[in-house]
């Protein structure tokens, strides 16, 4: 617990000197250090649920939701967890920007039960009765068949922060409707991301992960 304190407040130390020191453009996405997000870097997304606490909460990472052996559901890490990092897969171009349609990754081994750990829109979960955001989805190849593949990362409803919607309307001209991705409780004490039309402002932010 203590290393998360001194890890997070190092990054937000650090970015708020950066970024008060510059006028970086609005539509470019930044770490904690005030960095801009680059393609295929590891990032923890921790959840920064409030402007009056400098800490946020712990990370995402994967777990047997439904209990068949198969860790495949992104769920809410503790407090005390950074979680895994994931890496960012823009549709096109070499920044990671607003309202742009991209691939999210979680950057570790693949369990035996998924096909990648590439985020997608999921299955029901039977709780919420909100779709899951579960692994298993492909990089590239967009279309409105793997639409469910694709994310946009949106401000967040508080400063210096990110929410994460899906919205694939760059090649898919059925997507209508914005879909945010919040987190809900789950069975046994979980808390699950899901696709909702709902705005619970699940804010989060994006910190480096350290040299392995």
């Amino acid at each position: 617990m203590k290393f998360l304190f001194f890890f997070l407040s190092s990054f937000f130390f650090s970015f708020f000197c950066t970024y008060s020191a510059t006028t970086p453009s609005p539509t470019i996405v930044f770490d904690t250090t005030g960095e801009p997000l680059k393609v295929g870097e590891k990032y923890y997304v921790l959840r920064k649920p409030t402007t009056l606490n400098l800490g946020a909460f712990g990370g995402l990472k994967l777990s047997d939701y439904s209990n068949q052996g198969c860790a495949d559901v992104v769920t809410q890490a503790s407090p005390s967890e950074l979680g895994i990092p994931v890496s960012f897969h823009p549709l096109q171009g070499s920044d990671i920007r607003l309202s742009q349609s991209l691939n999210i990754r979680f950057e570790t081994s693949k369990p035996a039960c998924a096909s990648s750990t590439v985020w997608q829109v999921g299955k029901t979960d039977p709780v919420s009765q909100l779709p899951l955001i579960t692994i298993g989805g492909a990089l590239g190849n967009p279309s409105c068949a793997n639409g469910g593949n694709w994310f946009k990362i949106e401000e967040g409803s508080i400063p210096n922060t990110y929410r994460f919607v899906t919205h694939p309307d760059e090649f898919c001209n059925l997507a209508t409707v914005t879909h945010g991705i919040i987190i809900r409780p789950g069975s046994n004490g979980q808390k699950v991301l899901v696709r909702s039309n709902r705005d619970d402002k699940y804010n989060v932010i994006f910190a480096k992960a350290p040299p392995p």
